[in-house]
């Protein structure tokens, strides 16, 4: 792109040339349409009653401007993460609501987990273990966002805020907590004839719960620990600075 143009008016304005960012002009007309500005008026101190003729070229320029707008809206919206990208509502311990655009500078795990699962329960304060460890100092950073298997919001948020650790909770009423455990091929046991309805959908099941898939910032699977089958041994594949969101 060029650093500037120039934009030449008429004899008998005021002002002869006048030099315009290019980044400027696009920032205050992106929400105008070309046509709009092509037939205002733009006066340095010209009189108000004869308004400049704009050469075809500013015209043009100003149409591939807006073009360009639009095309960076969508790479800034591609370029978000995938929990924005699906509109993911997330809530932390407090029970205040997270923006997931903050989610970021760490290596994220879906931790599928419940309150009435045994082996999540003994799992949990291990887990909280590994990741205050992990937090804290100069070690990249991990961040976790809890995905309930548990009958009720009121069950998942009580083991939640009693027995796990300084992460994320997926909203229970999201639509996204059915998604991603048949994405990721994770669920409960108990939950296996709503989610296992084909063949196909049953060999996809990697495991059980407790387990966290490890994802990266398009949610593609980077790092499966099947904490059902291993226990807390399976904490030792996940190399956090090998898929950090930046």
């Amino acid at each position: 792109l060029l650093s500037s143009f120039t934009v030449a008016f008429q004899p008998g304005h005021s002002c002869g040339l006048l030099r315009i960012s290019p980044l400027s002009l696009q920032r205050s007309l992106a929400k105008k349409s070309p046509s709009t500005i092509a037939t205002g008026s733009l006066s340095m101190g010209a009189d108000e009653s004869t308004p400049p003729q704009l050469d075809p070229r500013f015209e043009s320029w100003v149409e591939r401007s807006h073009k360009m707008s639009e095309d960076l809206e969508n790479q800034q919206r591609m370029a978000a993460n995938f929990l924005v990208r699906e509109n993911a509502v997330l809530f932390d311990q407090s029970g205040a609501q997270v923006d997931p655009k903050s989610v970021g500078d760490a290596s994220v795990g879906l931790l599928f987990s419940s309150g009435w699962c045994p082996a999540c329960v003994s799992f949990a304060p291990l887990l909280k273990a590994f990741v205050d460890a992990q937090n804290d100092g100069t070690n990249t950073k991990v961040q976790l966002i809890f995905v309930s298997s548990d009958p009720s919001a009121a069950d998942a948020q009580a083991i939640f805020k009693q027995s796990q650790g300084d992460w994320l909770m997926l909203d229970y009423d999201s639509p996204l907590q059915d998604e991603w455990k048949r994405r990721y091929g994770v669920w409960a046991g108990r939950e296996t004839a709503k989610f296992a309805d084909s063949i196909a959908s049953f060999k996809a099941r990697r495991s059980g719960i407790p387990a966290i898939a490890v994802v990266d910032k398009s949610g593609d699977l980077v790092g499966f620990l099947d904490v059902e089958a291993r226990g807390v041994e399976s904490l030792l594949k996940w190399q956090p600075e090998e898929f950090v969101w930046e």
